[in-house]
């Protein structure tokens, strides 16, 4: 082997150095009310172990939603005449679990700002407040998501704004960052 070749990691497969690339394809529908969800539930989390047993309980539905992204993926890579069917299906599966999530969500907002989901400790109210806050800010937007999704898939309308679905994946890689992944 001459010494060319013997170069550490020269002609290893799967290495990648320098900048990665960014993905230039939009989002899509099912991605972003998965990104709606996931930014919800985190918050409806943490305002579940900050008021512990006060007020309704979280129902977790990010597993369910994940499934029928998965559903939907699956369904856009098949080629021929029923996977348009299954396509709608599956979103409609994903719409329904979206509302459950998002009216679950306005009802741990409401209930913050009853005062029925609180904590004695004045740091973890503030804390409570502001996730709160965060949940008043994402639901209309997850709210658009979903009626983007329904033009598009259900009414046919191609031409509709992602500044939203931007915005969702922004604040997605501002949090995954923040927790040091």
């Amino acid at each position: 082997m001459r010494h060319s070749q013997r170069k550490r990691g020269a002609n290893k497969i799967g290495r990648t150095f320098g900048a990665a690339r960014q993905s230039s394809t939009l989002p899509t529908d099912s991605s972003l009310l998965g990104d709606g969800v996931r930014v919800l539930i985190r918050a409806m989390k943490r305002i579940g172990e900050i008021a512990e047993k006060q007020g309704a309980k979280l129902r977790d539905r990010s597993r369910s939603v994940k499934r029928r992204i998965l559903e939907i993926g699956r369904a856009a890579r098949t080629k021929g005449g029923p996977n348009r069917e299954r396509l709608q299906q599956g979103y409609a599966k994903l719409l329904s679990a979206v509302g459950r999530v998002v009216g679950q969500a306005k009802r741990f907002s409401r209930k913050i700002a009853e005062g029925v989901k609180r904590s004695a400790d004045v740091m973890q109210q503030a804390t409570l407040e502001g996730l709160g806050t965060e949940l008043d800010t994402f639901v209309p937007r997850v709210q658009q998501v979903v009626q983007q999704a329904k033009q598009r898939i259900f009414g046919g309308d191609n031409h509709v704004a992602r500044e939203v679905g931007e915005y969702l994946r922004a604040h997605h890689r501002n949090h995954s960052q923040r927790q040091g992944q």
